[in-house]
């Protein structure tokens, strides 16, 4: 588990900040945005690499995440 550097990449991937493109909100990293909407870092991280269209929802509205850079 801590061979090479798997750790230090594996914070630096959930320090990245991003955007939600629904409610324009920016958060410093993926983790505050997976608390306060109550979404997986992996949904949001799969979402911002373009493998799912959203990530959680807001009322009727599916939650759209991009990298923030």
């Amino acid at each position: 588990m801590n061979y090479g550097t798997r750790n230090e990449r594996v914070s630096k991937k959930l320090k990245k900040s991003v955007k939600c493109i629904i409610t324009g909100e920016i958060f410093e990293c993926i983790q505050d945005a997976s608390k306060k909407y109550n979404v997986s870092q992996t949904g949001i991280t799969q979402c911002c690499r373009g493998q799912h269209k959203s990530a959680g929802k807001l009322d009727e509205n599916k939650l759209i995440w991009q990298y923030a850079s």
